[in-house]
């Protein structure tokens, strides 16, 4: 278990380890910040509340939503916002790409870009679940439950593909380096067959994962840069040139390259990677 002054991770044993990245716990973050960034991702993310707060989200198009209960959010190619009061404690699971798709019971692109309240797909297990974290009085028992609760999810007829697998594991090697069509070539299956098994179980297609792969690839190289020009980053991390790196920032961020870059080592001064990375924190607006 990785411990933090306001958040705790566990790793689950098998057979979770392979569906599931980190439980994850919350409590007692009181940031001087009012709102924070969550950066797109091609993984699953499920939030419980635990203090009875109402969660609540922003798409950068001003849009605001919100939920009385547990939600799961999906993959995703653009980034949100959520204010810090909420997240004054919670719990979560953090799921690998691809990983919720035996969990869930859905097809994962269903829920992409999209939140959903936990019991629309879980029904009363979602409220019972809820009640339980709220009730345990050690970190222990929470994950526990988290634990539990996964493995009685957990349906084996519906096994990730391995031409997905393989698939997830090539990108997470060589993201810069893959072509669509090698990997439909090393599946074996028809191009059109892969991408809708891919698409069922990771929520997005293989370009978009590839592409925000290369994202967070990049930012990591910029936190580990003294000082990372445009153009030096730009080509270290693979886009053609400092403009299409820009563009991508713009994009999935919302922000310009050198405002992302300082709000990510703001986020590692809070909270280092790789823990929870995609938050970065945010002034609230003018």
């Amino acid at each position: 278990m990785q411990e933090h002054p306001f958040y705790r991770s566990h790793i689950p044993a098998e057979p979770l380890r392979r569906y599931v990245a980190a439980f994850w716990l919350y409590e007692g973050y009181r940031p001087a910040h009012a709102v924070e960034r969550v950066l797109p991702s091609a993984t699953v993310e499920l939030v419980i509340p635990l203090a009875g707060q109402r969660l609540a989200w922003r798409e950068l198009d001003g849009h605001d939503d919100g939920s009385a209960g547990a939600i799961v959010s999906g993959p995703r190619h653009s980034a949100f916002e959520v204010p810090t009061a909420t997240q004054v404690r919670l719990a979560g699971i953090h799921f690998h790409p691809g990983g919720a798709w035996s969990l869930l019971g859905v097809p994962i692109d269903a829920l992409a870009g999209r939140h959903v309240p936990l019991d629309v797909l879980c029904g009363p297990a979602a409220h019972h679940l809820g009640e339980q974290l709220a009730q345990a009085t050690s970190d222990t028992a929470r994950f526990a439950l988290l634990h539990q609760f996964c493995l009685r999810r957990l349906d084996p007829a519906r096994a990730p593909h391995p031409a997905v697998t393989a698939a997830l594991d090539h990108l997470a090697r060589a993201p810069d380096d893959t072509t669509i069509a090698a990997l439909v070539a090393a599946s074996g299956l028809s191009h059109r067959r892969f991408v809708a098994l891919f698409r069922r179980e990771v929520g997005l297609v293989p370009r978009d994962v590839a592409r925000l792969r290369r994202f967070h690839a990049a930012l990591t190289r910029a936190r580990d840069l003294l000082s990372p020009s445009g153009a030096h980053l730009a080509a270290e991390a693979g886009y053609c040139d400092q403009s299409h790196w820009r563009l991508e920032c713009t994009k999935l961020s919302g922000l310009a390259p050198g405002p992302l870059i300082a709000a990510r080592k703001a986020a590692d001064a809070v909270l280092p990677a790789p823990e929870r990375v995609q938050m970065l924190p945010m002034r609230p607006a003018a």
